[in-house]
């Protein structure tokens, strides 16, 4: 009767005992795996943060390119760098310096560092000239995240930035000739035939088993809805993306002199004077104009455009080399007009500057869309 008990009792202590292990082993399992998941929820969260850290100089960087003149620019003799500038939770430092390359073009280099979490990001920035903006416009032309071992010097990233170009140059090279095939390709095993790849084949419900020779077939629902998606019309294409916004049109003129008048200067002086600003970098406007004509990618139709506002440009060179060519200092260099110079201008060229300098600024906007060496 004793043995019995005993028996017993030592059954519910090994009992209670492999519930105890078993429990804990399982509360062990869970803490490891819960600690696991905000390591990574934390190591994702201080990444976008680091993001968030360059994205901010990169902010403050174009703000000040656009309140500051490009020949004034601070970084125009040596590259400026930022070493371990604190900003939010975390730290950065920044590099900015000329683009060998192109004119009136910076490379800005940030590394922004939060915990263990570093992110290097490049930009590289164009400030076209425009006489007519108030504030410079900074167009951001390229970006690229780098490698957080990447050398920071300017010689070294032109090279790793340079080289990325050119190879993305590459592999455009073929795009042009199949434009109109991705036109007509409606699905996604289209586009992926039109770029010479294999689509994949039908989708399988797999479940993994000891018999791998054979593959369970498709379940009743995926065939229907294969079936309900073979009935379906086909795909419409997407609309066109809307036209740039076309920027507010000139103020009116003033009123017609009186007959007998016919020149630019006197009460019209005003108008010359604003209109004459459009000859200022003319051989800037002409080389900018000549690009983007030159470019394969730019339509035919925003070609054409650029070229009527080239031909205008042309037109005013030649009729102000003649007539105002005898002014010392000559007209091409004068940076603002004066009153010998308004005064000299008749009325239709006044009406051809003011077409020029209204149209100059649409047709570059309409070409900037389209990637140009």
């Amino acid at each position: 009767m004793r043995s019995s008990h005993r028996n017993r009792s030592a059954s519910i202590l090994l009992i209670t005992l492999s519930l105890v292990l078993v429990m804990g082993f399982f509360a062990a399992t869970l803490s490891l795996l819960s600690r696991s998941a905000h390591r990574e929820v934390d190591a994702l969260g201080n990444h976008l943060q680091a993001i968030s850290i360059s994205e901010t100089v990169f902010s403050e960087v174009v703000a000040r390119l656009q309140g500051t003149p490009w020949s004034k620019r601070w970084f125009r003799s040596n590259p400026e760098q930022v070493l371990n500038r604190p900003l939010g939770e975390g730290v950065y430092s920044s590099l900015i310096w000329d683009a060998p390359d192109a004119p009136r073009t910076a490379h800005l280099l940030v590394k922004s560092t939060l915990d263990r979490s570093k992110v290097v990001m490049f930009w590289r920035l164009m400030v076209p000239e425009d006489d007519l903006d108030s504030f410079a416009r900074v167009v951001p032309i390229f970006f690229q995240f780098l490698p957080d071992d990447v050398a920071s010097t300017p010689q070294s990233i032109d090279q790793v930035v340079l080289d990325i170009i050119d190879k993305r140059k590459s592999n455009r090279s073929g795009l042009p000739s199949k434009r109109s095939e991705l036109n007509d390709a409606n699905s996604a095993p289209d586009i992926i035939t039109v770029m010479g790849n294999e689509p994949p084949g039908p989708v399988l419900d797999e479940v993994p088993s000891s018999d791998t020779s054979s593959t369970r077939p498709n379940p009743p629902y995926i065939d229907e809805i294969k079936q309900d998606s073979a009935a379906l019309p086909p795909a419409l294409p997407l609309p066109a993306p809307p036209p740039p916004a076309m920027p507010p049109s000139d103020p009116p003129g003033p009123p017609p002199p009186p007959p007998g008048g016919g020149r630019g200067g006197g009460d019209g002086g005003g108008s010359a004077a604003e209109a004459i600003t459009a000859m200022h970098s003319l051989d800037f406007k002409q080389a900018y104009l000549q690009r983007y004509i030159d470019c394969p990618q730019v339509p035919a139709e925003v070609r054409s455009e650029l070229q009527s506002n080239l031909d205008l440009f042309n037109s005013l060179e030649v009729w102000c080399d003649a007539n105002l060519g005898d002014l010392d200092p000559p007209w091409t260099n004068s940076p603002f007009p004066r009153g010998d110079v308004t005064g000299r201008i008749p009325d239709p060229q006044v009406t051809q500057m003011r077409d020029a300098m209204s149209g100059y600024p649409v047709a570059i906007q309409k070409a900037q869309g389209y990637n140009c060496p």
